[in-house]
């Protein structure tokens, strides 16, 4: 309950940061690639469509078509991690300025290192999370348990793309990647249901891919300073100065 407390608490606030304006421009990039991506996805059921009426040649077109269309989303997430993560590090940064007040200047090398880091993350991420659906795969295969593939295969992916969004603060308070996987595995259930609320935010049609990173890199920055204890005591080093003015 305290992770959903969290999660909650973490969302109304970015709402109420909206609401007055901030942040706002963080949506650019992600609307851009969102209107790429579904370019190319219309593109994908198009061509599944003209092979509808093709007789036997349908079956491979439209398979053909399904393909490129996983393929797409894919690459849309990788974008997402990898290629916008200079944007997110960025947002992340301007979050725990308003929250604790922890300004971070611009140094290229620091962005670099930063952005190398970020590719780094996301495919140790991705080659675990295939390895763990390739282990449940030949487990649900042998103990025919096949019918909850889609469920776990979901939640491996959130737990996994929720790491990555918990990365933005861990790398800016100097936490390598082993002690990354450490606070992953700590505070595991933030971590699963940051990736969820990203995963949910994904999926919803055009406008997801556009919204989905922004609010994930908000809430887990939030998510953590609160887990972490950060902004509890930022809060009571507040209440402490208001009662030595008095």
């Amino acid at each position: 309950m305290k992770t959903i407390g969290h999660h909650f608490t973490a969302f109304q606030w970015a709402l109420q940061q909206f609401s007055k304006g901030k942040f706002l421009l963080y949506f650019i990039p992600g609307l851009l690639i969102a209107l790429g991506f579904w370019y190319l996805e219309t593109w994908a059921h198009g061509f599944i469509g003209e092979g509808e009426s093709n007789g036997w040649w349908n079956s491979i077109v439209s398979g053909t078509g399904t393909v490129l269309e996983f393929i797409f989303k894919q690459i849309a997430i990788f974008f997402i991690l990898t290629v916008l993560s200079p944007v997110n590090t960025f947002l992340s940064e301007a979050v725990d300025t308003e929250l604790i007040g922890k300004a971070v200047g611009f140094d290229f090398i620091r962005f670099f290192n930063d952005f190398i880091r970020m590719i780094f993350v996301v495919i140790i991420a991705v080659f675990f999370e295939f390895l763990f659906m390739g282990v449940w795969a030949i487990f649900a295969w042998i103990f025919s348990l096949q019918v909850l593939n889609p469920t776990v295969f979901f939640l491996s992916a959130s737990f996994f793309y929720g790491f990555a969004f918990y990365d933005y603060s861990l790398e800016r308070y100097e936490i390598g990647l082993g002690g990354s996987f450490r606070f992953c595995k700590k505070y595991f259930l933030p971590t699963l249901v940051t990736g969820i609320i990203f995963m949910g935010l994904y999926y919803i049609p055009i406008v997801g891919l556009a919204i989905a990173p922004v609010l994930a890199t908000v809430i887990s920055t939030h998510v953590f300073l609160k887990s972490t204890g950060r902004l509890d005591q930022i809060k009571q080093q507040k209440v402490n100065e208001a009662n030595e003015t008095v």
